[in-house]
């Protein structure tokens, strides 16, 4: 009996749990090896290989691959399976409801929307299948397409019909995974499909504006202009000197010589990591625009967030 005159029996370790499990409760239960504590019991996932695969299942190719990502207040998107729709998933719900598809009448309502605008926007062409999708920094969703290739930019802020941006018919283009750039803008993976070796791969950058960024792009920390704001205690802040181009060219994009590349993620010095297929296992590459830095470490991250 304690201080409250509640009786109570004292449970510690495996010894006095044991003689209280059942013979149901032993699957699912356990006791923590260091503090004798009642826990769940651990279930660790297994991967199968190829030959494992029943029947039932469907091993997962590069053409499953879709894209999703989340807005700042927590609103998840993503393409649906049939590479035609956009849908989305509210914080706190389990509803997953339309967003957009390409079947949609994308004509603009008169007296909504912003001021300067065309009439009527043309309607999509059905062909189209999306595929990469990716949420920057400004509340833009950005939506690569396929048949024909391009973009659409949906103002999450705003709201309204989205923007399409098409690709020029002489560059080839095809968007497979996206990712934020930290000052707006994307990086867009470009993965033609069906994938074999020998296939060229690349990646683009886009700006805030959505503009073209090419490889030239000067990184010298000496020859970089000053940035408006940061914070004090960080000191100077420098950004990079943007040089954009007169035309859209395929020399615009950064090249992954010798990948067989899966995803493509963002980092906070605007540097980015490439998800590769690797002889044994799948590897994790450093780029700086066409300049391969090296394998990536948990260190390096480490240091790029803290500036340690």
């Amino acid at each position: 009996m304690d201080v409250n005159e509640t009786r109570f029996c004292l449970l510690y370790g495996e010894k006095n749990w044991c003689d209280l499990f059942t013979t149901a409760n032993k699957s699912v239960l356990d006791v923590h090896k260091s503090n004798g504590a009642l826990i769940l019991k651990e279930r660790s996932y297994r991967f199968y290989n190829r030959g494992e695969l029943t029947q039932r299942d469907e091993l997962l190719t590069r053409k499953d691959r879709r894209g999703a990502d989340r807005d700042r207040y927590g609103n998840w998107y993503w393409i649906a399976e049939d590479e035609r729709e956009i849908r989305f998933s509210s914080p706190g719900s389990r509803q997953f409801e339309h967003f957009w598809s390409v079947r949609d009448n994308v004509e603009k309502p008169k007296g909504k929307g912003r001021d300067f605008s065309p009439e009527n926007l043309p309607a999509l062409p059905l062909t189209m299948k999306l595929r990469g999708l990716a949420v920057t920094a400004d509340h833009y969703l950005v939506v690569g397409t396929l048949d024909p290739a391009g973009l659409v930019i949906f103002d999450l802020h705003a709201g309204g019909p989205p923007l399409h941006m098409p690709w020029p018919e002489q560059v080839p283009f095809h968007p497979y995974d996206m990712a934020t750039r930290p000052e707006g803008g994307v990086w867009i993976l470009d993965v033609p499909l069906p994938f074999s070796e020998g296939v060229e791969c690349r990646y683009w950058a886009l700006n805030r504006e959505f503009q073209i960024e090419g490889i030239n792009q000067i990184n010298d920390q000496q020859s970089r202009e000053k940035g408006v704001f940061h914070p004090e205690r960080e000191g100077e802040r420098r950004l990079p000197d943007r040089v954009f181009p007169r035309e859209l060219t395929l020399d615009l994009a950064s090249p992954l010589k010798d990948l067989s590349p899966l995803a493509i993620e963002g980092l906070p010095d605007d540097s980015i990591l490439i998800l590769a297929e690797g002889e044994q296992c799948s590897e994790v590459i450093r780029y700086r625009f066409a300049e391969r830095i090296g394998e990536w470490a948990l260190e390096d991250l480490f240091e790029i967030e803290t500036g340690e």
